[in-house]
């Protein structure tokens, strides 16, 4: 008898241990999930803004180092600035 009722409870608190691992991992996905979506709308952001950067179109065409380096600069002053802001 003390078997049995020590056998029922071992089963319910490994059920509630199985029960908060459970709840703990999907926690853990759903805040890996948003992270993902909030990653990629900045990169969707930066996308849609270098797709309709004149100054980067224009310097495609152009060979000459100083104009990279002029648009390599600029970038990365942008992302300086958006770092702060993050």
């Amino acid at each position: 008898m003390i078997a049995a009722v020590s056998y029922m409870f071992y089963r319910i608190d490994s059920g509630y241990e199985v029960q908060l691992l459970t709840e703990k991992n999907e926690s853990l996905v759903d805040l890996q999930r948003e992270v993902i979506r909030r990653d990629f709308r900045y990169v969707v952001s930066d996308l849609l803004f270098l797709a309709g950067d004149n100054e980067l179109l224009e310097t495609l065409d152009v060979q000459d180092p100083a104009d990279w380096r002029l648009v390599g600069n600029n970038f990365w002053f942008i992302a300086e600035v958006r770092e702060r802001r993050l």
